[in-house]
Order: structure tokens, then sequence, then C-alpha cells
């Protein structure tokens, strides 16, 4: 799964939420995700598996 900055992935357990990827770590097999779309408000990234999350979307999204 090619996973990059910008992908707009869900969760494997909540497949009805949007995130946002924000960095990838290949050495761990991690990745780093936000809440998407984004929100006025502070969004918290987290990290987890790579195999708990599932892309969405096939072009990233890049901010303007």
């Amino acid at each position: 799964m090619a996973l990059h900055p910008g992908s707009l992935v869900s969760l494997c357990d909540n497949p009805h939420s949007t995130y946002q990827v924000v960095n990838v770590d290949t050495g761990s097999n991690h990745v780093w995700v936000r809440r998407w779309p984004l929100t006025r408000h502070r969004n918290c990234t987290f990290g987890l598996s790579c195999s708990a999350v599932r892309p969405i979307s096939a072009s990233p999204i890049h901010p303007g």
C-alpha cells in the first residue's frame, strides 16, 4: 500500500471517518494521521500501524 503525506485514509475499525496522512515512517511501518477535514481548532495527530488504515482517495490533498 502506497501511503503519502496528504493522502486521505479511513481507519479499518472505523471506515466512516476520514483522516489525512501527515507522515509515513517506512522504517517502523507506521503512519501519522489527523482528522479530515481540518477544523479551526487543533487537529491532533496520532500514529498507527500502516495496516490499520486504508486509502480512500487516489490523489493527495495539498494545502492551498
